[in-house]
């Protein structure tokens, strides 16, 4: 799953926390202000841009995974 290991990568540089896949970012303290800090890395790594709505779905590492996959995909 090379998705998620960048974002394993991207997670421990920012937060020094290692992640799952299963996480919620609630579970990993992340609250809403440095989750739109964690997209906006997720975002220039990844070289694409999550919308608003889809924004409104993270609620895990999951989500993010699934959303990536998909916009990498187009």
């Amino acid at each position: 799953m090379k998705i998620f290991d960048e974002l394993k990568k991207i997670a421990k540089k920012e937060t020094g926390k290692d992640i799952s896949i299963d996480d919620t970012f609630r579970d990993l303290g992340i609250d809403s202000i440095d989750l739109l800090d964690f997209v906006m890395k997720i975002e220039n790594h990844f070289n694409i841009k999550i919308e608003d709505a889809e924004l409104l779905k993270i609620n895990s590492i999951k989500d993010v995974v699934q959303i990536l996959e998909n916009k990498i995909k187009k």
